[in-house]
């Protein structure tokens, strides 16, 4: 069938079954395809602004989870999906979702050129016969977002998995004050992205008989050298983002909190409830995040239950480790952006719950996170079904805002008078803990920090969004938090937080301590030193968001989550160029002051590339 519509020609092709084995588009590696069902038809679009897009409109059921596109899927009905896809391909994964009521149809691939298309006819499609009845649900499809230029894609599953040995300059924190820089070093990976075995001065005749030491065979292991003026360091960890916010991040800097919710970010995130937006959003966040060296994230999405297992799923799917948790906010916003009710509050985070233990049940990669956004949005019964809910999943982190501005402090006093701090409010409905992740935490009383010290709570210090959005430039008391015990990480607060990098967050960090320290101790001694900074942005992070056990440094028996940095001029940076003489301290100290994304030329999660710019 053939016909005309508003967008350009549209062609549909209907089948029995259609099974695929291996395509190969200009430019690609081949990929393989497990069986697809579903009705769909292909729109060539020629007057888009890409040269290739195409639109279909399918129900599906993948029971392999390889494909090739690029772009996003939503649904436009109970029984439509419609997808738009654009150059270049990139591997995607397919998930399941709960549409149980699609008629079964016919079957359809789709396939995007870097040239024009000139024929509506699928390629290189096999027919095979497929019972309807073996296929009870559809399938999502999702992957890289149209907005910007996008990464480069690493197929992870065709990637070898042999044992991997590093050798070169490696440097990581294993706490605040314990900066190791280690030369000619030798580390040691399994094939399942354990880490075995790290040792310095490992001269490169040595490196077999080490490798030999540990079991491994220097023939069946992948070796790495790297040249001077390269590094690896632990990947980055966020442990404050406002995943919905990608897309506005950086307006409204000098408002105060409320009203810059108000004006900026609930119009932005009421956005996520069109599931083709949240895909495309969310697709390039990740992908950003990930240039950026963030190998771990926590996670608030919009209040959109859908929209929040589609970031779940994209985080799987593009390699990059988070906690992710539905937005949860019942009053303080306007009618189109709140929850209905709190029943339903609860019964969407129920279901997100479900979907990222289904689709990580190991929560290796992927966890769930209660995400009350802050009193002022919670009514006192949604804070206390949260809290039963903290106490039926005793291994589920818990995330929110704590003391950020001064207009929030009296907005959350007002609302809950029976209260004299937010300590004790938060404590009252049982969501304070070892799980908890309180970000900000600016306007603190002496009560308060050994109340978060006692109960175990870890601070998400987000120093960017503290100095430009709220009210104010709020210095958080950092170093107190230190002395006392308290485990503190670095977020971006994106978008609230101009900046989405990792490295401002650590400079940020450094600026608002001197201010602090001007502000009580005026001797030096409140200030923070580059080593504390690089730990809360690597092991302290992964401390705090509850993956301090498997990642954050290269401990033996911790994955490798790593970044390749290279400072070389070649790559065409801006860092402070590497001169002769230069030690290996101010290498690194010239990385975390003035390098940029255009340094991080690898990253590897769980001991696999993600992203490859070499």
């Amino acid at each position: 069938m053939v016909r005309n519509t508003a967008r350009g020609e549209v062609a549909g092709y209907m089948a029995d079954s259609v099974h695929c084995g291996r395509w190969r588009g200009k430019g690609s590696a081949p990929a393989r395809l497990g069986w697809v069902s579903f009705p769909l038809f292909l729109d060539t679009s020629p007057n888009d602004s890409c040269p290739s897009t195409l639109s279909v409109l399918c129900q599906c059921r993948v029971a392999q989870s390889q494909c090739l596109a690029g772009g996003w899927l939503t649904r436009r009905s109970r029984s439509a999906l419609v997808c738009r896809s654009t150059w270049p391909v990139s591997a995607s994964r397919l998930i399941e979702s709960d549409l149980t009521d699609v008629p079964s149809a016919a079957l359809l691939l789709f396939v995007a050129y870097h040239h024009r298309i000139a024929t509506h006819a699928p390629h290189h499609l096999a027919i095979a016969p497929l019972s309807a009845s073996s296929i009870p649900v559809s399938a999502l499809l999702r992957s890289s977002s149209t907005f910007g230029a996008p990464r480069p894609q690493v197929n992870m599953a065709e990637q070898d998995r042999r044992p991997t040995a590093v050798r070169g300059v490696i440097i990581h924190a294993t706490g605040p004050e314990h900066l190791t820089i280690l030369e000619d070093a030798l580390l040691a990976v399994d094939a399942n992205g354990t880490i075995i075995s790290l040792e310095a001065g490992v001269s490169r005749q040595d490196v077999a008989p080490k490798l030999a030491a540990l079991g491994l065979d220097l023939d069946n292991c992948r070796l790495v050298e790297l040249c001077p003026g390269q590094f690896l360091i632990p990947g980055f960890v966020d442990t404050h983002n406002h995943a919905p916010q990608w897309m506005h991040r950086g307006l409204g800097q000098g408002m105060h909190i409320l009203e810059w919710l108000s004006s900026t970010a609930f119009p932005n995130e009421a956005r996520y409830e069109d599931l083709e937006h949240a895909g495309a959003a969310y697709s390039a966040l990740v992908d950003g995040m990930l240039r950026q060296g963030v190998t771990t994230a926590s996670y608030y999405g919009s209040l959109h239950g859908e929209a929040t297992q589609v970031l779940a799923d994209i985080c799987l799917d593009k390699g990059q480790r988070a906690l992710v948790g539905k937005c949860n906010m019942n009053r303080g916003s306007p009618d189109y952006y709140r929850d209905a009710s709190v029943e339903d509050s609860v019964r969407v985070t129920r279901d997100c719950i479900h979907h990222i233990r289904r689709i990580d049940p190991s929560g290796s990669m992927i966890r769930p996170v209660l995400t009350p956004r802050f009193a002022i949005s919670c009514e006192p019964k949604l804070l206390a079904e949260l809290g039963t809910m903290a106490a039926e999943h005793p291994d589920m982190a818990i995330q929110t805002h704590f003391n950020e501005s001064e207009q929030e402090v009296r907005g959350t006093r007002a609302l809950f008078p029976d209260f004299s701090s937010e300590a004790d409010l938060y404590h009252h409905y049982r969501l304070l803990g070892p799980r908890t992740i309180l970000a900000h935490c600016t306007i603190m009383t002496p009560y308060e920090i050994r109340r978060l010290r006692d109960l175990g709570c870890g601070v998400a210090h987000c120093p960017t969004a503290n100095m430009t959005v709220g009210g104010g430039f709020m210095a958080a008391p950092i170093r107190e938090f230190m002395r006392q015990g308290i485990t503190v990480g670095l977020g971006t607060d994106s978008g609230g937080g101009y900046s989405s990098s990792m490295l401002n967050a650590m400079r940020h960090a450094l600026i608002a301590s001197f201010a602090r320290d001007f502000m009580d101790a005026k001797d030096g001694s409140g200030a923070l030193s580059l080593e504390e900074v690089f730990y809360m942005a690597t092991g302290g992070g992964a401390r705090v968001v509850g993956f301090g056990d498997s990642v954050g440094d290269f401990v033996p028996g911790k994955q490798l989550d790593a970044l390749l940095v290279d400072m070389r001029e070649s790559r065409g940076g801006v860092n402070a160029p590497l001169q002769a003489g230069d030690s290996l301290r101010i290498m690194f100290e010239k990385f975390i002051m003035t390098g940029d994304d255009r340094n991080i030329v690898q990253v590897v999660v769980r001991g696999k590339v993600v992203l490859d710019r070499t």
